[in-house]
């Protein structure tokens, strides 16, 4: 079984998904840097909001993030098997 990131991307206020990302290279070293760790999660499989400062920094990670800034959009990063 492989681990991929993906960034779910919905519309503000709503439930609506608007696009999803894959996240190619962020690893749980940078995820650690990035979220507080979670209980019974050390390799951050379960979604995490994305916060302007995780926005600026997973940016660089995935660049089409640009066309969905997190103040227009409510954004998760969530580990999914592929």
């Amino acid at each position: 079984m492989k681990i991929e990131r993906v960034v779910f991307i919905f519309e503000k206020d709503e439930d609506k998904l608007i696009a999803k990302l894959t996240a190619k290279n962020l690893d749980s070293d940078v995820l650690k840097r990035l979220f507080t760790l979670k209980e019974g999660d050390p390799e951050f499989y379960s979604p995490n909001k994305i916060e302007k400062k995780q926005y600026d920094a997973i940016i660089n990670y995935i660049p089409e993030l640009e066309n969905y800034p997190c103040e227009k959009f409510e954004l998760y990063l969530e580990a999914v098997s592929v």
